[in-house]
Parts: C-alpha cells; structure tokens; sequence
C-alpha cells in the first residue's frame, strides 16, 4: 500500500537529478497553483485521516477476510531519497523524511480502489535541491486479481514540486501505470509499465522478483528488479539495477517498525549519471530507511 508501487518504497520517478529533469516553464500563475494545491492536499489528508477514524472500528469489528477499509499511515528517516535507482538530491548524503498515508477501499466492485499520498522532504541542505527539496505524489489505483493468481493494479500517480526552480512546473510529472504480478511460494515475478503522458512524453519499465520469508511477527522480503526507460530526448535505455531488502517487525497490530536496505546501479550515459561520473562509485546509489507505522 505504500508509495512505491510495492516497492516506490524507493525502487521505482521519472524526475532525477542528471538524467531527466522537467520540461516546460513556470506557469505565469503558479504561485496561485501552488496556494490552490496546498489547501487541496490539506483537504485531502485531513479526509484521509477523518475517513481512516470513522471507519477503523467498523473495519475492526468486520468478520476476517471481510473489512471495508484498509489504512496505512508511515513515517520515516532515509539516509537519502533514490528514486528507480536515481539519487534524487543534490548530495547523496543529504537526508530524506519520507511519510505515506494511504486508503484501500476494499469490496471495490471485484477488487480495491486505493489513494496513497506520499511526502519526501529534504532534511539537509534544503535551499540547495535542484527543485526536489519538498516531493509529493499523489496515487489513485484500482488493483484486481485474475483467477486467484495473476495481482493486477492500473492507476495515476501527480508528482508534485511546491519548490521547483523557475524554469519547471508544480506539477513534474504524471503518469499512468499498469502493473501485474504472478504470487507463489517460491518467488513473485512482476513487472510494471509507467508511462508519463505530460512533461517528460516516454516510459519507465520495470521487471523484479521478490520473496517474503516470515517468522512470527518477523518478516524478510528481499527484491531484485531491473529498470528500463525512454522518454523524449533520451532514448531507449538501461535506467538501473536495483536490489533492497525489508526487514519488518509486527510488535503490536497493527503497529510496525520497518528497515530497509537498498542499494542501486546506474545504467545510461555517463553524461547522465548525477555527477557525470561513470566510474563504479558514480553509477552507485546506497541507502537504508527507517519507518514506523500502523497499517491494515
């Protein structure tokens, strides 16, 4: 339910720093744009949070396998926010707060309709970001499952900039996405199509494998997936090789403490490497993230 697609826990944007950035100029009404967007999220977040209070008892007291409503609220520390394998700041070793806050509307017709908002903000050397130092993406989804097997979702995600330079628009980029995925015992193949239809005109392809080993109130989901991408002026090319492991802790239902340990290589040009450093150490993008949470 997080934003990441599963895994945008940080796997998976079409905005990076070096490699693509924003087209476009800024809108000659954008700081009219960016009040009216501002109180639109806080009218959204305050409807999360108010839908989450009123529901979550009904939810609770449901028969199992039969809740109305699944919620998730997170936050956490990154030692750096990296996005489909892209340092996103303009120093790897700036830090990130990330948060989620997210609705499942379970029942949905055959499957579930979702809305996930998620907040990424600089925590160091904020003033230097290049347009990046506050990100917030706003997701709608609809997720099916086909014959008990094959877990489909499709949906749009707005990615917004309320401190983008002069030069870019509030909103970055928008993108529709298909995404499938065949679960089992043994290892869950997926991949996932995003493609971006205003600013950046192309497509960021995903293929991973991942596995959940569980003990107890403990579980351990290592994920390896390979990403692809084409857009306007940048053709077709090897955008990264991703690899995380998430380590989470069920202490108290439906409260988590979650770690997660990534690390990122990055394909392309070296023109395009953050850097322009095409050396081993340059196409490398490490991180670990801490995260709290209560989820359902």
């Amino acid at each position: 339910m997080a934003r990441c697609e599963g895994v945008r826990a940080q796997m998976t944007g079409p905005v990076s720093v070096g490699q693509l950035t924003y087209f476009g100029h800024r809108d000659a009404g954008a700081t009219d744009v960016l009040g009216r967007m501002r109180t639109t999220l806080l009218v959204l977040a305050l409807s999360m949070f108010t839908t989450t209070s009123a529901l979550a008892d009904d939810s609770a007291s449901a028969p199992a396998g039969h809740e109305r409503l699944g919620y998730q609220l997170e936050s956490g520390v990154a030692s750096t926010y990296v996005f489909r394998g892209r340092p996103q700041y303009a120093d790897r070793k700036d830090a990130s707060s990330q948060s989620t806050a997210a609705l499942t509307l379970k029942h949905a017709g055959p499957g579930e309709l979702s809305v996930n908002m998620w907040n990424a903000t600089a925590l160091t050397t904020a003033h230097a970001q290049p347009g990046t130092a506050t990100e917030i993406d706003l997701t709608a989804s609809y997720a099916y499952t086909f014959a008990d097997k094959v877990a489909t979702s499709a949906g749009y995600i707005a990615y917004l900039y309320p401190n983008h330079l002069a030069a870019q628009h509030v909103d970055g980029a928008h993108e529709l996405f298909g995404t499938a995925a065949l679960p089992n015992a043994i290892v869950t193949p997926s991949v996932g199509v995003y493609g971006e239809v205003a600013r950046l005109r192309g497509a960021y392809t995903t293929a991973g494998l991942s596995h959940v080993f569980a003990v107890r109130t403990l579980t351990f989901t290592p994920t390896a997936s390979l990403g692809m991408a084409a857009y306007d002026g940048n053709p077709a090319h090897l955008n990264d090789v991703s690899a995380m492991l998430t380590s989470q802790w069920n202490f108290a239902e439906p409260a988590y403490v979650n770690l997660r340990v990534a690390y990122s290589y990055m394909g392309g040009r070296a023109a395009d490497v953050p850097g322009q450093n095409g050396s081993l150490s340059g196409r490398s993008a490490p991180w670990v993230m801490l995260a709290f949470g209560i989820a359902r």
